[in-house]
């Protein structure tokens, strides 16, 4: 019997079991006054917005004042077309750990094992949070309360931090009452809201801890007067704004820019996020722009269709990429493998499983384009390497389970689609296409896919292998994939007959399908491993299914 791992680890929380309670009818409309208050309850935890209205205002700071260094910017006029409402505080460590289910431990030990913190509780504002996980948190709080939330442009945080004022610091103009930093702080953060807010009612704009903003960073400003200024489209560094604990006061002018590697996580940056609030729709011409310079967004294609033969293939366009998909029919299979069948594990006792949904597999393990495609991540070339395959056409690998979860909420989102990790019992069905012996296809793995014996020691390109029955390819090899479930040794024994999806809760994930890098029976269709779901490793990747909701229609050309 082979050896289960024993780590006893933090299991995170999922959304799925989140209550959410709304202060308020309905999706947040625009306010009337600056600094009007609104509040969301998610989780027993209250998120207090303040109103920013539609406005114009001079954006960074003259040569005169203090602390114009290099990326203070040029002084110049910028106008925002759309009010927002923006969190009066920093993100709490309550509301990080009621949204993403990690403590500042466990960030912290992601970058600095056993580091020191820097201010420690529930109303401490979060930290040791990197870009992508800021607007990790803004997508998922999102889902949960309805509402669209997301980091802010660098001109929105400086709008809402000046509130009308014109000089270094808002409020009352004197740091000392605005903010913790180098000079008061006593080398740590301190609880949100503190120290004064500014006119709008914000706290902590100054000091405590810097807070990412969405936009690349981009140098000096030019001077140039802007409309709703995004930011680059190029850079590979992220704004922070709002200097922190730890800083000089020049670092928390109202005006003075920062930038940092988006992969950073430290003591002593955070972030607060925006809500954009619900478009009035009758003020929207589907030709384009309102007077708020709002424009209607291109619709989302309709679902797609069942399929109506075993390997019909689909195929959809995202941000200029295919993804090609194989129908994968409702029907019965036994899963598991029989005792005689050579590498048989005693976890994999042969049962009868019963689909009655079909779904679309994508035909490979979702490549390095794809992934970069969907996620835009800036940590690309760190995570993947020559050394175990680098290029388009190359399994995307080192992601573990929940980032695999992002990328298919991120698909979705941009396709129209419902996608979704495979259940486990739906993983190897769409594996055996019909087959029942240890290797679906010709039967030989050497012919099917990329394992110990003949990959040279690192995963290769996806499809130069042969595919199964169903037109899918690297299912036995080239890189373990992340199925949904959650692993338990017997669950075969108790399963239910009928679409099953894996115990309720366990400690680690089930991963199919063998890699490059270990022994032939790992490849084998009744195969059944696990990791814990934060592991990431260069032989461990994924791909996805779509779930069919639109009416039949004829299928690609092959």
């Amino acid at each position: 019997m082979r050896t289960v791992f024993s780590f006893v680890l933090f299991v995170l929380i999922f959304l799925s079991g989140f209550r959410l309670l709304v202060a308020q009818d309905g999706h947040f409309g625009e306010g009337t006054e600056p600094g009007e208050e609104k509040t969301i309850t998610v989780n027993d935890v209250d998120y207090t917005f303040c109103w920013c209205p539609a406005g114009e205002f001079t954006m960074g700071c003259p040569d005169s004042e203090l602390g114009d260094f290099f990326n203070s910017g040029t002084q110049h006029q910028v106008r925002l077309t759309r009010g927002f409402w923006i969190l009066e505080s920093e993100v709490t460590q309550e509301m990080w750990e009621s949204v993403m289910g990690t403590t500042i431990e466990e960030q912290r030990d992601k970058e600095y094992q056993d580091a020191p913190l820097s201010g420690t509780g529930g109303h401490y504002p979060m930290y040791y949070v990197d870009w992508k996980e800021s607007a990790a948190f803004c997508r998922r709080l999102s889902e949960i309360s309805g509402e669209d939330l997301r980091l802010p442009t660098e001109a929105e945080w400086e709008y809402a931090c000046r509130a009308d004022t014109a000089g270094p610091y808002a409020g009352t103009g004197n740091l000392d009452e605005m903010g913790w930093y180098g000079n008061n702080s006593d080398s740590t953060a301190h609880e949100v809201k503190g120290k004064e807010p500014n006119a709008w009612g914000l706290y902590d704009m100054h000091g405590n801890v810097g807070e990412w903003c969405s936009d690349r960073y981009d140098g000096k400003k030019d001077g140039s007067d802007e409309v709703d200024p995004e930011g680059s489209s190029d850079g590979a560094n992220r704004v922070i704004r709002g200097g922190g604990w730890s800083a000089i006061s020049i670092f928390c002018h109202s005006a003075f820019r920062l930038q940092d590697d988006p992969s950073d996580r430290n003591g002593f940056t955070g972030f607060r996020p925006v809500l954009v609030p619900a478009i009035d729709e009758s003020s929207v011409t589907n030709g384009g722009s309102s007077g708020s310079g709002v424009t209607s967004p291109e619709p989302l294609p309709e679902k797609i269709a069942a399929g109506t033969e075993p390997g019909e293939k689909r195929t959809i366009t995202v941000n200029g990429l295919d993804f090609t998909f194989r129908w994968c029919p409702p029907g019965e299979f036994t899963m598991g493998s029989p005792e005689t069948e050579e590498g048989h594990d005693p976890c994999e006792n042969c049962h009868s499983v019963q689909l009655s949904s079909g779904f679309w597999m994508l035909e490979t393990e979702v490549t390095q384009k794809m992934w970069e495609c969907i996620t835009e991540d800036p940590d690309l070339d760190r995570r993947t390497s020559g050394k175990w395959g680098r290029g388009d056409r190359f399994p995307m690998y080192v992601v573990n389970w929940d980032e695999c979860q992002e990328f298919c909420r991120q698909f979705s989102e941009r396709s129209g689609q419902q996608a979704e990790l495979p259940t486990e019992a739906q993983w190897e069905y769409a594996c055996r296409a019909g087959s029942d012996g240890s290797y679906a296809g010709t039967g030989i793995l050497d012919d099917m896919g990329w394992y110990g014996e003949n990959s040279e020691d690192t995963a290769h390109e996806v499809k130069e292998k042969e595919p199964n029955a169903w037109g899918l390819y690297d299912m036995h090899g080239n890189v373990w994939e992340w199925c949904s479930d959650w692993f338990e040794g017997d669950y075969y024994n108790h399963s239910p007959l009928n679409d099953p999806e894996g115990p309720e809760d366990g400690l680690h994930r089930v991963i199919r399908g063998g890699d490059w890098k270990h022994v032939a029976r790992f490849c084998r269709s009744a195969f059944r491993f696990d990791y814990d779901q934060s592991w990431r490793y260069p032989w461990l990747g994924f791909r996805f299914i779509l779930v069919p909701g639109g009416a039949t229609t004829e299928p690609d050309d092959e």
